[in-house]
């Protein structure tokens, strides 16, 4: 038995595996509401996420069976501990915002770092705001105090696998990538760049290869917690990773699309290699992904669904307590629509001068169904952006994966008509829970990931749809769109 857990934004997945049957036997979810947010901060509370942890732990199925526990992480944030690995700071997300504010030169922290930052090679990304290398001179800057020899920088997760197993901080790769200062071609921190940001080298721990074991769980926790005194825990692993090795296994001839907040497109390429518009990442077994990242999302629907509501509350004095399913009912009347939104509310990742945009309304299309219909196209489109900027074909299908595909079968409706590829979902409904907990099953007891996905994948398989050949020729002018507009800024 196999134990995954995946410490997200909002909540905290659990899955346990079993090995002998093959499948996820138990799996649940709970919301931490850890996260607080004032102003430009966004933190949570590392303590906290360990009790509840914990308390997971301590009322899991089969516990005295468990030989394996895998952490899935939230990436780019970061948090400092010292030698005990008591939290010496929160955790800052990747959503934190600090580093906007003034820093000096005229400059804001972000643009002072990227100045020094913008000739490094073999990161895969452009440093930002919200990530660790970020974050962590902004600390320095601010709180010099917190950075004591014995004091390390780390993920959340990796926080967690060492208060599991008393064992020292370390990190392994695919975290270490998200920071913006770690070359994941030679595998090593940028020592020169660290060096230049004046940040104490001592802080940063140690890196391993995806999927190494950290060490077998405290005695003494072990006791607290019920479980086999023989657990081993792994180092944590980073949760884009995580999900697609639990939906996708290895990659091997398939896309994924995940649809949660924002929306991610990921694709295996084999080799480190750069790419216009996209994050290469590393994977596992010195192999490489290409993500094209979002900000649109279920974010997305969650503006739509309010704006709704206000006109419902203003004009009809009418409240509903939620509108998604009728969103959805009433969007898949839609039958020919040219409306294209831009689903840009928030920006974009490579674009960050655009926002949210709608075009072609006429008389005769401007109907709710096909309003609607345009907000869930907007976050499609977006992802074939990235696709047709990836370039390759050689994929058999798309796994379509996260919430916004589970509960909204448009979106993969949409999907293969527009990428024309069949679209599958996966029947594991925590990705990164299952992918990390996969990672440690394979090592410890010699599982098969790609025979999991084969027997867990949805068989209810979306194909392109004749009738919405029409979006093709609509993605055309998208993208024409997107390129007029980045020329006016």
């Amino acid at each position: 038995m196999y134990l995954g857990i995946d410490l997200g934004t909002s909540k905290i997945a659990v899955v346990l595996y079993n090995e002998k049957e093959n499948k996820i036997i138990f799996s649940s979810s709970y919301a931490h509401n850890a996260l607080k947010i004032k102003d430009k901060f966004y933190e949570i509370d590392p303590e906290k996420i360990k009790r509840i942890c914990f308390d997971i732990f301590k009322n899991i199925p089969y516990k005295k069976e468990i030989k394996g526990i895998g952490i899935s992480t939230q990436m780019h944030g970061c948090l400092i501990v010292d030698k005990n690995f008591n939290p010496l700071t929160p955790l800052i997300t990747w959503e934190d915002k600090r580093t906007l504010l003034s820093f000096k030169y005229n400059k804001t922290y972000i643009e002072y770092i990227k100045d020094i930052c913008k000739n490094i090679e073999n990161t895969g990304t452009t440093i930002s705001t919200g990530f660790m290398g970020a974050t962590i001179f902004y600390l320095k800057e601010n709180n010099p105090d917190l950075f004591r020899k014995e004091n390390k920088v780390c993920f959340l997760g990796d926080y967690i696998a060492s208060c599991l197993t008393k064992e020292k901080i370390k990190t392994d790769i695919t975290c270490a990538g998200s920071s913006g200062i770690f070359d994941i071609v030679k595998k090593e921190w940028l020592w020169n760049t660290i060096e230049k940001l004046k940040i104490p080298k001592y802080i940063f721990p140690e890196v391993v290869e995806t999927g190494e074991i950290l060490g077998t769980i405290n005695k003494k926790v072990a006791k607290e917690l019920g479980i086999n005194e023989k657990c081993r825990v792994a180092v944590s692993i980073g949760d884009n990773q995580a999900s697609i090795l639990g939906c996708a296994g290895y990659l091997k001839n398939k896309l994924v699309l995940n649809i949660g907040t924002g929306s991610q497109i990921s694709k295996n390429i084999g080799n480190y290699k750069e790419i216009k518009y996209c994050d290469t990442r590393y994977f596992i077994k010195n192999k490489y992904i290409v993500v094209g990242a979002g900000l649109s999302g279920g974010k997305t629907l969650k503006i739509l669904e309010k704006f709704l509501k206000e006109v419902g509350g203003k004009i009809f004095n009418k409240k509903e307590p939620s509108l998604y399913k009728k969103m959805h009912k009433i969007a898949e009347k839609n039958k020919s629509n040219n409306i294209i939104t831009g689903t840009f509310f928030s920006g974009s990742r490579i674009f960050p001068e655009i926002k949210g945009f709608i075009i072609n309304l006429s008389e005769e299309n401007f109907k709710l169904e096909n309003f609607i219909f345009s907000f869930y196209l907007g976050v499609i489109f977006e992802l074939y952006f990235y696709y047709k900027n990836i370039g390759g074909n050689k994929e058999e299908k798309i796994i379509g994966s996260g919430n916004g595909f589970r509960k909204n079968p448009l979106f993969a409706k949409i999907s293969s008509s527009i990428f024309n590829l069949p679209v599958s979902i996966p029947l594991t409904k925590e990705e990164a829970a299952t992918g990390t907990c996969l990672v440690i099953a394979e090592k410890l007891s010699g599982i098969d990931i790609e025979e999991f996905i084969r027997d867990n994948t949805n068989r209810d398989v979306y194909y392109p749809d004749k009738n919405l050949k029409y979006l093709q020729q609509l993605y055309d002018t998208y993208e024409d769109t997107i390129k007029n507009l980045t020329k006016i800024f």
